[in-house]
């Protein structure tokens, strides 16, 4: 059963084994994709996870690391110690409240800083066993570096989604050049529009399709990770 933010303090008297933290960025999305859309979609796969899973599931965390995309209004970004010092305080309070594990559930592709705070907190907590999960990583049908932002990816989503939130026309923007660049220059320098991608081609079947395939591979992924970290444990035990 999925705990979430409904529950009183009661249901977790017993807690779960499993939090789930989805963490989503707050930045533009091109013309046509609202300014929530990692947001969004970071807790909508977040909920179907933890029905898997019988997880607890926390609010999604709407801010993150989008420095590449901060030249555009309506951009929200956290400095990465900024990042690394909110997801610490999270994770001590699940740590206190006697959970086992902690996905952080990714759907920014900004977060570079993730790893290594997740390293870090791996070596700090006693505790907690902190996990971080980017669902989108290995999606069939995307290729990331055509479709790196607001693309056919992103569009075909929203239209599954939320089809009253894409604005038309979906509009094309295929940049030939590598992204890494996006380490030295923002992404308005590259696209003006502030897209990577050719959204045109987005369907809804798509967005189910791809939806489908996150959640099914990120279940895949928490379930494997944790039953090794267990048994790892319980060798080291004897």
């Amino acid at each position: 059963m999925m705990i979430d933010w409904t529950a009183t303090w009661r249901d977790l008297e017993k807690p779960p084994a499993l939090t789930l933290l989805p963490l989503g960025s707050y930045e533009q999305h091109g013309p046509s994709l609202p300014l929530g859309t990692d947001w969004y979609v970071a807790d909508h796969l977040a909920r179907l996870i933890a029905q898997e899973l019988d997880a607890w599931v926390l609010p999604a965390q709407p801010f993150s690391c989008a420095q590449e995309h901060q030249e555009f209004p309506g951009t929200i970004t956290l400095h990465p110690a900024t990042l690394a010092a909110l997801l610490a305080d999270i994770a001590e309070s699940v740590a206190r409240a006697g959970v086992p594990y902690l996905a952080i559930l990714n759907f920014h592709g900004g977060n570079w800083a993730l790893k290594s705070i997740v390293r870090d907190l791996n070596r700090r907590l006693q505790t907690l066993t902190v996990l971080a999960i980017s669902p989108y990583e290995g999606t069939p049908e995307l290729v990331e570096h055509e479709d790196l932002h607001a693309g056919a990816f992103e569009a075909s989503l929203w239209l599954h989604l939320r089809p009253d939130l894409v604005r038309q026309p979906l509009q094309d923007c295929v940049l030939d050049v590598s992204p890494a660049l996006l380490d030295q220059v923002g992404l308005r320098a590259l696209s003006p529009q502030g897209q990577w991608g050719a959204a045109s081609s987005a369907t809804a079947e798509r967005g189910q399709r791809d939806l489908d395939w996150m959640a099914a591979n990120a279940v895949q992924q928490i379930r494997a990770a944790m039953a090794q970290l267990d048994a790892l444990r319980t060798q080291s035990a004897q």
